[in-house]
């Protein structure tokens, strides 16, 4: 009977033990305990910054909204991108998309992309495809390189892409420098492109011939003048898959998603300078495209700073971004 009674209460013993190894099946599943995690504003754990619901970006800048509006990883087929500054689509947000179901504290992006002027140091080789031939006091070998521009540089182009150098060096500076216009930007063998390519290249071509030179820009933007713009940030996708070549030849994997949140409005207006005799002088070939004068439109008004290339650099923004795109984190909408 003993003997009996201790196979029972044995086997009793081994059945709650049994009982207590099951799984909690509120816990077995991982990927939705992180799905509710995220949804409530609050990154998952193992994450090196906490996500509450608002955050600020790196930096300072706008926080995130306190919500967190659906994305997809299609980019919107709908925008109209007008080449300047400003996307004029109507609807820029995403739409549609699905709730993402895992999200992973750690991510394989390891982007790393190095600022720089995109004032590019020319070679001998530089100077000889542009065929600029300049001799004389500095004054005049600076002139004649804003003349050379005038005759042999091309204002604006039917081809959408003329803004971006414009753009991306807003966001990455360096990304796209003067050599890459002299090479890549060209109508009949003539480098084209707006105030900005202007500015790089004359500056790169200045150096060269052993001038000083600097790039001051506008502070004011498009927008404060045209009230007409709507949209002062974001990228359309056209403009983007451009992008994406820059990125690769880098090394550097920012996905659309990413990049649309940086992009934004540039200012109005780039131009060169040049020192000579101790004093700033402005060579700035495209006011005999546009007609306007740039010491009465911009200096005289104050509406002027010295352009700090490296103060323009978004690149931990868009590590910030991309790390959580790839933990499956929403992104804010612009």
């Amino acid at each position: 009977m003993k003997t009996k009674n201790l196979f029972l209460l044995f086997s009793l013993i081994l059945i709650l033990v049994m009982a207590s190894c099951k799984p909690n099946p509120g816990n077995s599943n991982i990927g939705q305990n992180q799905t509710n995690t995220y949804t409530q504003g609050i990154r998952p754990s193992g994450s090196s910054t906490t996500y509450n619901g608002t955050p600020t970006r790196p930096g300072g800048e706008t926080p995130y909204p306190s919500t967190t509006p659906d994305y997809t990883s299609t980019p919107p087929t709908n925008q109209n991108y007008q080449p300047g500054n400003t996307p004029t689509d109507t609807n820029p947000g995403y739409t549609g998309a699905p709730t993402p179901t895992e999200t992973s504290a750690n991510s394989t992006t390891t982007n790393k992309f190095m600022a720089s002027s995109p004032v590019s140091v020319f070679t001998a080789g530089d100077i000889e495809k542009l065929g600029v031939k300049v001799t004389g006091t500095a004054r005049e070998i600076a002139d004649a390189i804003r003349k050379w521009q005038e005759a042999n540089m091309v204002y604006g182009s039917p081809n959408p892409n003329f803004s971006d150098a414009i753009r991306w060096n807003y966001f990455l500076p360096g990304i796209f420098p003067s050599r890459d216009i002299i090479n890549e930007h060209l109508d009949n063998a003539k480098p084209y492109g707006i105030c900005f390519d202007f500015a790089v290249v004359y500056s790169s071509i200045a150096n060269y011939f052993g001038l000083e030179t600097r790039i001051r820009n506008s502070i004011s933007v498009p927008s404060d003048t045209d009230k007409t713009i709507r949209f002062t940030a974001g990228m359309s996708p056209d403009e983007y898959n451009r992008l994406a070549v820059k990125l690769q030849n880098q090394g550097l994997d920012y996905d659309y998603e990413a990049v649309r949140l940086v992009a934004s409005e540039t200012p109005s207006h780039y131009w060169a300078e040049v020192k000579i005799d101790g004093a700033w002088v402005i060579e700035d070939a495209t006011q005999v495209s546009t007609g306007n004068n740039t010491q009465t439109l911009f200096v005289d008004k104050n509406d002027v700073q010295l352009t700090d290339w490296m103060s323009r650099d978004k690149s931990a923004v868009l590590n910030d971004y991309q790390m959580k795109i790839d933990s499956g984190q929403r992104l804010p909408e612009p």
